[in-house]
């Protein structure tokens, strides 16, 4: 059903994909494994009619692809989800559908419980987004759905419910291509794994196969990360309990509604909850709202700050959305990495904004985070989605913030990726930041976090130490909030 064959795509002198070469069938689950920058996304952009190959050719259900004509995908029955939605914040769902060209009829008896054709794009959560995105895509491709991170939103509880939506898809003839870092959603619903790496296809193990049973996660790491993979599946977790710790400690409160959250200093502070329970609420609140009195006490005593001055000099966050919150895709690497030093008067003279020194502090960030590709003139929304987490990684905690407020940080990141991110968060902790950690994952909260609170239908809990809460707690606490 799809063909693809000798595929070939360059951004300036990168090779992000290199002679691939991929066939599935009608009602084939095929998903594509690899670490971040691997070509797994723009292979998809190019079956989409996104990007156009350099070289090689597309063919779909035996009719060849416009090259970089996403009309032309369309018409030949293909549907997409990508990790970036494409949906309007303005629009409401109907909307939205009915500008995909969708039945109503078709589109409103699909609709997740909790979201109606009223619903507006931009009021929804980030997980609720997802579905609506999903549900589209699923109603426009009728021969061919591309799914890139379709769960990487998504808590833990949600994550069962799209896997059983993608094998209903398959069920009905139609083939499935989908991008993830998870092995176990792999391994639960694919016919057949791709691996890929440096922009080739190094890999490919069937269900069929005997060894697929025998257990293939050290193969399927091997394959992504090299040698080392054995050694990172084994790595302890990243937190380290019964370390000095920094005292002091910040006591936010919202004046509007008397919402207050106290965060000890040099600690990580994991936030879980299922999606929808108040986590961007209270993410606004921490990092973004000018109606928080913040009460920091330290070595030296302690004094309140307020609104703009608690926003441009002590905060920091790292969206969760890191396209449309993160920064423009068609900004410039380095125009990117410095609109923080911008907002706080950074590299400014007389009123003046030295351009050099901003670009010099730029190309500093670049070489410090190992942001790749390395000029500072790439576009933003070409990066690949580790080298984009890197970005906001740089800005968000160069300087040191007071509070860092890191919302699904490691969303849609490999294993390498993810292990360096929690290892950035842990030394800004230890050096005196307050982490505060959004979580999808309850086992990953677990892992990495010294303290841990949940949301329920809007309200924060008290902070647990890690030591005294288990999974089971956790989770209870998620669902029923006791």
């Amino acid at each position: 059903m799809l063909r693809v064959e000798q595929v070939t795509k360059r951004f300036g002198d990168v090779i992000a994909l290199n002679s691939v070469s991929v066939e599935a069938g009608a009602g084939e689950i095929v998903a594509i494994l690899g670490e971040n920058g691997a070509g797994k996304s723009t292979l998809l952009s190019c079956i989409a009619g996104f990007a156009a190959p350099d070289a090689g050719s597309i063919a779909i259900g035996g009719e060849a692809l416009r090259s970089g004509e996403p009309s032309s995908a369309i018409q030949l029955g293909v549907g997409t989800a990508f990790q970036h939605f494409s949906l309007v914040s303005t629009f409401t769902v109907a909307e939205t559908c009915a500008l995909a060209g969708l039945n109503a009829a078709d589109w409103s008896r699909r609709l997740p419980q909790g979201i109606s054709g009223s619903s507006r794009i931009g009021d929804l959560g980030i997980a609720e987004r997802q579905q609506v995105e999903f549900l589209k895509a699923r109603l426009i491709g009728r021969k061919l759905l591309l799914l890139d991170e379709p769960t990487s939103p998504l808590g833990e509880h949600d994550v069962d419910r799209v896997l059983r939506d993608i094998a209903s898809v398959a069920d009905d003839g139609t083939t499935v291509l989908f991008v993830t870092h998870r092995l176990r959603e792999a391994l639960a619903v694919a016919d057949r794994i791709l691996v890929m790496r440096h922009g080739f296809v190094v890999g490919e193990w069937r269900r069929l196969d005997e060894r697929w049973e025998s257990g293939i996660e050290s193969e399927l790491l091997s394959a992504m990360f090299g040698s080392s993979a054995d050694d990172r599946a084994s790595k302890p977790p990243t937190a380290t309990r019964n370390r000095a710790k920094t005292p002091g400690s910040l006591v936010i409160t919202d004046v509007s509604d008397g919402m207050q959250v106290e965060l000890l200093r040099g600690h990580v502070h994991a936030i879980v909850g299922v999606a929808g329970n108040g986590q961007q609420r209270l993410a606004q609140m921490l990092s973004a709202d000018r109606r928080v009195r913040v009460d920091i006490e330290n070595a030296d005593g302690t004094r309140s700050v307020q609104g703009e001055e608690w926003l441009r000099g002590h905060a920091s966050v790292i969206p969760e959305d890191r396209i449309a919150e993160g920064g423009a895709p068609e900004m410039g690497l380095g125009e990117t990495l410095v609109l923080r030093d911008l907002a706080q008067g950074r590299e400014q003279h007389g009123g003046l904004v030295s351009r050099r020194g901003l670009k010099r502090r730029a190309k500093s960030m670049i070489n410090y985070w190992s942001i790749s590709p390395a000029g500072v003139g790439s576009r933003f929304g070409d990066l690949s989605g580790g080298n984009m987490q890197r970005v906001l990684l740089a800005r968000a905690l160069d300087p040191e913030p007071d509070l860092l407020v890191a919302v699904n940080a490691t969303q849609g990141l490999d294993a390498a990726t993810t292990d360096s991110v929690r290892e950035r968060l842990r030394e800004s902790a230890d050096r005196g930041t307050v982490v505060v950690s959004f979580e999808q994952d309850v086992d990953d909260a677990l892992r990495f976090a010294d303290r841990v609170s949940v949301m329920f239908q809007g309200q924060v809990s008290a902070p647990v130490e890690i030591e005294h809460v288990d999974r089971n707690q956790l989770q209870r606490m998620m669902v029923a909030g006791w």
